[in-house]
């Protein structure tokens, strides 16, 4: 269960004691706090003396206590006059347990300072929490001398305190009567009813809400400083293999950059095979490509040889048909000359018959696979390829050689003739 919270006040002023009062048993129409008016007929309000026929109002009961002191002095008017404690419960006590631990709390109070102390008490069920307000006269009596005086100082006396250079903070170098009560009032009476025991100030500072939670955040602590131990070895040792690993991964990135420079070399050595290999592939292609002209070229020789010797063959048969024409008589003279023009066509057939072997040739030697195209179509192709053979040429040629022997050949004849 929660501390149970004790709070204290004190009044100087004497013409505050009525506001006080008027506020303690519920006088006044209008509040500042969230008091609810419908519950105030729940309020208990004490007749702190037996004497009295109802419950005093505070400032009477100040001014009745204060006309009772036996003191040496007059009380001034800044002297604490009254002191005031409002106890509350929680909402793990019902009406009776609270009800009872309220009054025990007064009567507890009243012992401790004196019966004759107390000036009113008032049990509040209309605000937020169940509490019990109740005001004391701080009076502390002589022994020795028989006079009262008036000494909150003494009687609600706080911690002193005084700051800490290194952190900054106010620490409790001596406990006052404040933390003497507080401790006293949880022991005889709020730890039958199951409250927390109230922390000391340093404590509630650092804010921690009861002993239980500082004794765990206490023993938490030691069990955390140990494992922060063991994991700052263990850091420490993961640092130093993280150290190693480092130097291991600085040498393989070495390594890697090393192995990255010899693949650029083999790469570059690379490109540069195949750019010798793509020239030597177009040298072969160029090669290949002169091989094949070469070859139509010397096919087109043997085919040209060929023909000359049989087209001189033919020539000859023709010379001696013109030396036979010359010797020849009249009526003779007829048949040679038709014999002389039928050879002359078979050396025109047979010319003919040749330059289109040639072309056939020549068409299967450049277009094997595609079909024989027409003869302009080869003459262009033979020109674009430049086979260095121009069939035209060769064909006037062969024509001029055929004309000049044959016309040798009738020069002769007409010579004999002549001779």
């Amino acid at each position: 269960m929660a501390v149970a919270p004790l709070i204290a006040m004190k009044s100087t002023a004497c013409d505050s004691m009525e506001a006080v009062g008027m506020e303690l048993d519920r006088r006044a129409h209008a509040y500042v706090n969230d008091i609810d008016p419908s519950r105030t007929h729940l309020n208990l309000n004490y007749r702190v003396r037996a004497e009295d026929a109802h419950p005093l109002p505070l400032e009477l009961a100040v001014e009745r206590r204060m006309g009772e002191l036996n003191v040496k002095r007059k009380v001034r008017d800044n002297q604490v006059r009254a002191m005031g404690f409002i106890v509350s419960t929680n909402d793990a006590l019902d009406d009776e347990q609270a009800h009872a631990f309220l009054n025990e709390s007064l009567c507890w109070f009243a012992d401790r300072y004196g019966w004759e102390n107390l000036l009113a008490a008032a049990e509040h069920y209309d605000e937020g929490t169940p509490h019990i307000q109740f005001w004391i006269a701080p009076v502390i009596h002589d022994a020795e001398t028989g006079f009262d005086r008036l000494c909150a100082k003494e009687l609600f006396a706080p911690d002193k305190t005084r700051k800490n250079p290194e952190t900054g903070r106010r620490e409790v170098v001596a406990k006052g009567t404040m933390s003497a009560l507080q401790d006293d009032f949880w022991r005889e009476v709020a730890s039958k009813y199951g409250f927390d025991q109230p922390l000391p100030k340093e404590l509630r500072q650092k804010g921690y809400r009861s002993l239980e939670a500082y004794k765990q955040h206490e023993g938490t602590t030691r069990e955390l400083k140990a494992e922060i131990e063991a994991l700052e070895a263990e850091r420490d040792g993961l640092e130093d293999a993280v150290a190693v690993k480092g130097g291991e991964l600085r040498e393989l990135t070495e390594e890697v950059a090393y192995r990255d420079g010899l693949l650029y070399e083999i790469e570059d050595a690379t490109a540069a095979k195949e750019a010798e290999l793509s020239d030597l592939e177009r040298r072969v292609a160029e090669t290949r490509a002169e091989i094949e002209r070469e070859t139509a070229r010397l096919e087109c020789l043997r085919l040209r040889a060929g023909a000359v010797e049989k087209d001189v063959e033919q020539l000859g048969a023709v010379h001696a048909l013109v030396r036979e024409y010359e010797a020849a008589t009249r009526g003779r003279k007829g048949e040679v000359l038709s014999q002389i023009a039928d050879c002359c066509i078979a050396v025109r057939d047979g010319v003919e018959a040749r330059w289109k072997a040639v072309k056939e040739a020549l068409r299967g030697i450049l277009h094997p696979t595609r079909q024989a195209p027409s003869t302009a179509r080869i003459m262009e192709a033979l020109r674009g390829r430049e086979v260095g053979i121009d069939l035209d040429s060769e064909a006037r040629a062969m024509r001029e050689t055929a004309s000049t022997q044959r016309t040798r050949g009738v020069s002769q004849a007409r010579g004999a003739g002549a001779r």
